[in-house]
């Protein structure tokens, strides 16, 4: 009989080290699991590996300070649609809600409207291309400007955490996206401040709170292109496509700074 003790002991003890293991195992799925159904519960974007390709626009693959996502340009369309256009009366509170990415990996909500930036006759030659204004609800001081086109989905976000753009990997891939910081795009002229040894650091500049209603001036604008612009964006209609996504991210600068489109 003394000799099944030792048996019994190791079976035991292998039963004991097989119950660690897969608490361990059901404790990581716990972990997993939320996160995968965070990522999947958003139908229009799911964030995916870099994979980051060298397109004409060169996105700096930095992958701590951008992540790289999928969009469904099927789902993001109906939300679209949805949007209202800017400043029409009582839909305030009604407008349809976004969620666009950040260089973290994360989803902001913003509600948006239509804004459009040209012209009726000139819209009408140019269908595809449709330009929007929001605001966050996350994050309440967050203003963004946003396009959508066969180019794909441009989106500007200023807020006093910062400023991050969402761009086409590449013209080629409409789908796959990459969010990052401004200091994140090559040739940008951006860079970091280099603080003084031992310096404080600097405080981060704070937005100014609202103050009250001023009117906002509208002005039209003739916006030409050289031969570089349209080797740069080939394709039908993808020039003006490309020039008025410029325009429209312009616009959000002027307009939250000096109220002016």
């Amino acid at each position: 009989m003394a000799t099944d003790e030792p048996g019994r002991g190791g079976r035991n003890l292998l039963l004991e080290a097989r119950t660690i293991r897969l608490v361990g195992l059901l404790f990581l799925l716990c972990l997993i699991l939320p996160a995968g159904a965070s990522a999947a519960s958003d139908a229009v974007w799911s964030e995916v590996a870099p994979g980051l390709q060298r397109g004409p626009q060169l996105i700096a693959p930095n992958p701590r300070e951008s992540a790289t996502f999928l969009l469904r340009p099927d789902a993001l369309r109906p939300r679209l649609k949805a949007a209202p256009r800017e400043r029409a009366r009582g839909t305030r509170g009604t407008l349809p809600v976004l969620r666009i990415p950040l260089p973290d990996g994360s989803l902001q909500r913003f509600r948006i409207a239509e804004s459009p930036v040209m012209e009726p006759g000139l819209a009408a030659e140019v269908p595809a291309f449709t330009s929007y204004a929001a605001i966050g609800i996350d994050d309440p001081t967050a203003t963004a400007r946003l396009d959508f086109s066969p180019l794909g989905f441009h989106a500007t976000v200023r807020s006093a955490a910062g400023v991050w753009f969402v761009d086409p990997v590449d013209p080629l891939d409409p789908e796959r996206h990459v969010a990052y910081r401004g200091t994140e795009r090559e040739g940008s002229g951006l860079q970091e401040p280099v603080e003084e040894p031992g310096a404080a650091p600097s405080p981060a500049p704070a937005r100014a709170a609202p103050g009250a209603l001023v009117q906002r001036r509208e002005y039209r604008l003739a916006l030409a292109s050289d031969p570089t612009f349209a080797r740069a964006n080939p394709g039908t209609g993808a020039v003006d496509q490309a020039k008025a996504a410029l325009v429209n991210r312009a616009n959000q600068v002027y307009n939250d700074d000096l109220a002016i489109k």
